[in-house]
């Protein structure tokens, strides 16, 4: 459970839980707080908190690397053909620079295959922690007692895909599940039971033009690219039309994206 941290992001009239589970990376500091003022911003009925859970980034480590590798090799390419310019270039400074570019060949592809690994590897404690949402959500007073709104964002929504695939929700208030930019299996035998425990309905945000989840490295057809192939009025797809559209661009417009969820009066945003 020390994977997982329930942050209060807002207090409104009106009654109700909502809880927003973010998606791969790791908030601290400055993001979280952005995080937390993004959920404020929305201005949902009753109690909004974010889900923080640690997805790994393992990679990290290899980003000075990767940059002082791409230094080395620019100085290197640079004083190259400057003195290459001026005259032949002598035998052990050629070989150097082949040294060099092999160094570079070797250690810059090493990123992406860290974060597919780290990507992966996220995936896999989603599901765990979706596996185990209900008990870890039930710290929050009155969570069975009051209507409850679920909102995930990439791999957050495949945590409460798991958390709905594997509980009944009889003892809680479910009431509306909004996936945003879903990394979530759309093509999953379990959606019939999912929307089952729902009680108002499962918004899916996506776009056929999101680049993230267009190059995650998995053969899932994503929920955040793909509408969820159940034609029942309970579930509804709505294929985002954000100006020019990114995955991340799902937080920034938070306030426009849940007016589905009810807001208080007067939260609508700005045209």
């Amino acid at each position: 459970m020390n994977d997982a941290r329930l942050h209060l992001a807002c207090e409104n009239p009106g009654g109700g839980i909502n809880i927003y589970v973010h998606g791969f990376g790791r908030l601290r500091g400055k993001k979280l707080a952005r995080q937390l003022q993004f959920l404020a911003d929305v201005n949902l009925k009753g109690r909004t908190y974010l889900f923080e859970w640690d997805s790994g980034l393992l990679w990290r480590p290899l980003v000075p690397i990767t940059l002082a590798a791409g230094g080395i090799l620019g100085v290197v390419l640079y004083r190259g053909l400057k003195s290459g310019k001026r005259a032949p270039a002598k035998p052990g400074h050629a070989s150097f620079l082949k040294k060099m570019l092999r160094l570079g060949a070797s250690i810059i592809p090493l990123f992406p295959v860290a974060a597919g690994i780290e990507f992966n590897l996220s995936k896999r404690k989603a599901d765990a922690l979706g596996r185990d949402f209900v008990e870890l959500i039930s710290e929050i007073p009155r969570i069975k007692e009051e209507p409850l709104n679920l909102i995930g964002f990439s791999l957050g929504a495949r945590i409460l895909h798991t958390a709905l695939c594997t509980h009944s929700w009889e003892d809680h208030q479910l009431k509306d599940v909004c996936f945003l930019g879903g990394a979530t299996d759309s093509d999953s035998r379990h959606w019939n039971f999912c929307a089952s425990g729902v009680g108002g309905h499962i918004y899916n945000f996506y776009s056929g033009n999101d680049d993230a989840l267009a190059v995650k490295p998995d053969n899932e057809k994503s929920i955040g690219r793909h509408r969820i192939p159940l034609e029942i009025a309970k579930v509804v797809n709505i294929e985002t039309r954000l100006h020019h559209h990114r995955h991340p661009n799902y937080q920034e417009h938070l306030k426009e994206l849940l007016q589905v969820l009810d807001p208080l009066p007067g939260s609508a945003p700005s045209k």
